[in-house]
């Protein structure tokens, strides 16, 4: 397989992936196939109906340099339960 081909599998394997784990948290959430500048995913919470672009960046064991999810989006849980995501600018 072509290494631009198994580029744009792993990229679409890491959006869909992205994109289940937004759902069991509660959010609408859609890969776009194709270039978006800017993001791959967009996110919508099911309740609020807030939404948020998300950039995912994928790749085959061993070519990322490995950091935790900290270090590029905000995490929180607010005083109602609801889980808080913003990324870094």
């Amino acid at each position: 397989m072509a290494s631009g081909t198994s580029n744009k599998l792993t990229g679409q394997v890491g959006e869909h992936l992205v994109s289940a784990v937004l759902g069991t948290l509660g959010y609408y959430a859609s890969p776009y196939s194709g270039n978006v500048t800017g993001f791959d995913v967009t996110a919508v919470h099911s309740e609020s109906l807030k939404s948020f672009p998300v950039q995912v960046k994928a790749s085959t064991k061993g070519a990322l340099v490995q950091s935790t999810i900290d270090k590029w989006c905000n995490h929180s849980i607010d005083e109602n339960n609801w889980e808080m995501l913003s990324g870094y600018q």
